[in-house]
């Protein structure tokens, strides 16, 4: 998937993509939850797989 396929799912501009990308902006946990529903993840297994992952 590219940049302009997720911006387009989102409904927001491709830019807004790659600045999470590359860094220039983090996400606030509404926009995690909106991702996660236009991609189908359950948000509760990613957090689940972040918080095994931070506690290593």
């Amino acid at each position: 998937m590219t940049q302009r396929d997720l911006g387009e799912l989102l409904n927001t501009p491709h830019t807004f993509v790659n600045k999470y990308e590359v860094g220039e902006r983090y996400l606030t946990f509404t926009e995690v939850i909106n991702i996660c529903k236009s991609l189908q993840i359950d948000v509760h297994s990613l957090l689940d797989d972040v918080m095994k992952s931070s506690s290593k």
